[in-house]
Order: structure tokens, then sequence, then C-alpha cells
């Protein structure tokens, strides 16, 4: 293996990789598409994610390790309402009433729910 990786910290890093490489596919050809911005977005969070989980492979200490971890909490907190958002409004015909009507229950659901949970 290339600099010592081993084989999860190789796929950990590629994914990150391809990730943000699809998100930047994403937003040179949305043109301004809102559901490409949020998956692009989504794609980015999820590259994040795999970058911190790289670091956190190859920390070698129990701080390091804790500050990856620490890291990489906002971006999945993150993940689960852009995802939401993006499965709400892609293939719909009308993305604007879809977003009126769950325009409570996504914040509900993506920021308030998870950030109960992981501080109980």
């Amino acid at each position: 293996m290339p600099y010592g990786l081993d084989v999860q910290s190789l796929i950990s890093l590629s994914a990150a990789l391809l990730c943000a490489g699809l998100g930047a596919l994403a937003v040179i050809g949305a043109r301004g598409s809102f559901v490409y911005r949020v998956f692009a977005f989504g794609m980015l969070l999820l590259a994040l994610e795999q970058f911190f989980s790289f670091f956190q492979i190859r920390s070698d200490s129990l701080a390091k390790f804790q500050r990856s971890d620490f890291l990489k909490m906002p971006a999945e907190g993150l993940d689960y309402c852009t995802w939401l958002v993006f499965s709400i409004c892609f293939a719909r015909e009308d993305r604007r009433k879809a977003i009126v009507r769950w325009k409570w229950p996504v914040p509900a659901a993506g920021f308030l729910l998870p950030t109960i949970i992981s501080l109980s």
C-alpha cells in the first residue's frame, strides 16, 4: 500500500475523493437548479464525513481520535436534513409546493431530533 495506508483508510480516503468529485460535478452541471445544489451539498457533507473518518482511522492517540470525531459530528448532523430536503424535492413536478408543505417537519426531523438525541 502507498505510504503505509491500510485498506480501511484507503477506502475512506477514496470515498471522500469520489464524493467530493461527484459534488463538484453536480455544481458544475447544475446551472442554478435547486435540487442539484442540494445534492452537491449532501455529497460534499459525505466527503467531509469520510475525510474525518480517514483521520480517525489514522489517529495514533485518543485525543486525535476525539478531535476528528468532534469535527465529524456537524457534518453528520447536517447530512440528515440535506438528504431529507433532496428526497422531498427530487422528481417532483412542483417542488415549491412540496417545500412549503414540509417546511415544519424538515427542521424538526433534520435538526431538532438529531440534536435532542445527541444531547441525551
